[in-house]
């Protein structure tokens, strides 16, 4: 049966439109007995998420997608959701949250001389968050990881190669389909490094809205 991994709330400001409570009824309404929320760089609306899963029975999968940094240019350089497993798990993700946002605190945008096209389509210099991957390795136990191969930000050999050492079968390549003209080339990326690495795939629909 399929669950939903990587679903954002409206606390992914400006990259997710509907709040925790309508993405759970909208996934109880439709027979889902779990559901991943997976919000940009934070985990505010995941209390407002558990209380909502709680009254419909569906069991929350608890995550977070990452922004990842660049660490000689910090800039934004890919995505990566991790999902707690266990005690330790929620403790390492709020460890790899507080350094990403040490690093880059609110307020202090990034400089236009390092403003790219991110991930998620937004100027790098409004964002306000990123963590190098080798932090993220360092603070893997109890978490699940879930890379996202874009056709803008594909994942390096080296970086994909260091998530397997960290997280090994618990890491998984990302792959959907928007009809955004992306797909083939989107599909054809994330099997060809699912076979060189042996990392399996995972498909998703990469849920933007109730």
């Amino acid at each position: 049966m399929y669950v939903e991994l990587t679903a954002r709330t409206n606390f992914s400001f400006l990259r997710g439109a509907s709040p925790p409570e309508a993405i759970l009824q909208r996934a109880a309404a439709l027979g889902y007995d779990a559901i991943g929320i997976a919000d940009c760089d934070g985990l505010y609306g995941m209390v407002r998420a558990l209380e909502e899963a709680k009254k419909h029975g569906v069991r929350l999968v608890v995550g977070c997608e990452l922004t990842l940094d660049d660490p000689a240019t910090s800039t934004p350089n890919g995505a990566l959701s991790l999902y707690v497993e266990t005690h330790a798990g929620y403790t390492n993700l709020c460890r790899i949250l507080t350094e990403s946002h040490r690093r880059h605190p609110k307020g202090k945008a990034r400089a236009p001389e390092v403003a790219r096209r991110d991930v998620h389509g937004a100027s790098a210099r409004n964002l306000f968050a990123g963590v190098p991957i080798d932090f993220v390795c360092e603070h893997a136990e109890g978490l699940w990881a879930l890379a996202h191969p874009s056709i803008a930000w594909p994942i390096s050999d080296r970086d994909l190669a260091a998530l397997a050492r960290a997280f090994g079968d618990r890491l998984s390549l990302s792959v959907h389909r928007h009809m955004d003209g992306d797909d083939r080339a989107r599909v054809a990326a994330a099997v060809e490094m699912s076979e060189k690495h042996g990392v399996a795939i995972c498909a998703t629909n990469d849920v933007r809205y109730a």
